[in-house]
């Protein structure tokens, strides 16, 4: 899964670029509004990352699939 997901970032490294820069550029000038919507969205993406985990690794129990997707995304992110 690692692998898979490594080789994903870095055959786009725009997404490498823009995900490392996100929670600066979200600490500044943003609405309220912007930044509850931009959460509601990121979330639903680490939601189908740990779906798609899940799928692909049936066994492992899904609180698992749901850390594994969001430590993911902190580690991507460089969060």
């Amino acid at each position: 899964m690692a692998t898979v997901i490594a080789d994903s970032v870095v055959t786009r490294p725009l997404l490498g670029e823009l995900l490392g820069s996100m929670a600066s550029v979200l600490e500044r000038n943003i609405s309220h509004d912007f930044a509850r919507d931009f959460k509601a969205r990121a979330m639903q993406r680490v939601g189908a990352l740990a779906e798609l985990v899940g799928r692909h690794l049936p066994w492992l129990p899904a609180e698992f699939t749901a850390f594994f997707a969001e430590g993911t995304m902190l580690l991507v992110a460089g969060g």
